[in-house]
């Protein structure tokens, strides 16, 4: 969408294909809706007027349109380091420890975001086998944490989530 002299033809280009055209109203203004193809886009437009005269080409406005989903990655472990009790903590189970390590497998080399009740607490990149860790960069606080992982893909899509690890952090001796 944009503006353009009232009544003027838009012609929409993505590089040099031809998507169609719109026509300005009487305040200029111009919509159109394409359908394009998961990749790396640069659209451009031309006007023309009542007269005939063409613009210029626009300055490409280039964007990247990713509609696949990306996987679903896995959190296989969460341990515990602190306190009396070490070692994996069981789903469902309780921990003293206000950071415990989160670990999982996803695609190797992909992006997770890692969550808690829902709310983010950072990011983490799978190595070349597709294991990642995460330890949260501050203290959780006491009661019932459910652990989410998503993959995230480069145009910032966020895959399902995986199946929550739930742990209770109880530091009260």
């Amino acid at each position: 969408s944009g503006t353009a002299e009232a009544g003027a033809i838009v012609r929409i280009y993505d590089g040099v294909t031809y998507l169609g055209q719109a026509v300005a109203s009487d305040t200029g203004e111009w919509s159109y809706t394409a359908s394009v193809q998961d990749g790396l886009h640069s659209f451009t437009v031309t006007a023309t007027d009542k007269a005939g005269n063409v613009s210029a080409a626009s300055e490409p406005f280039a964007i990247t349109v990713s509609t696949a989903v990306p996987g679903t990655p896995s959190i296989t472990s969460v341990s515990d380091d602190h306190g009396v009790v070490t070692g994996s903590i069981n789903n469902g189970g309780v921990s003293d420890d206000v950071r415990p390590q989160i670990k999982g497998s996803a695609s190797a080399g992909a992006t997770i975001n890692i969550y808690d009740n829902g709310a983010w607490l950072g990011q983490v990149t799978a190595d070349g086998s597709g294991n990642w860790s995460f330890t949260p960069g501050s203290d959780l606080i006491e009661g019932g944490h459910a652990f989410t992982a998503k993959i995230v893909d480069g145009g910032g899509i966020e895959g399902l989530a995986s199946f929550p690890h739930s742990i209770t952090i109880d530091t009260t001796a």
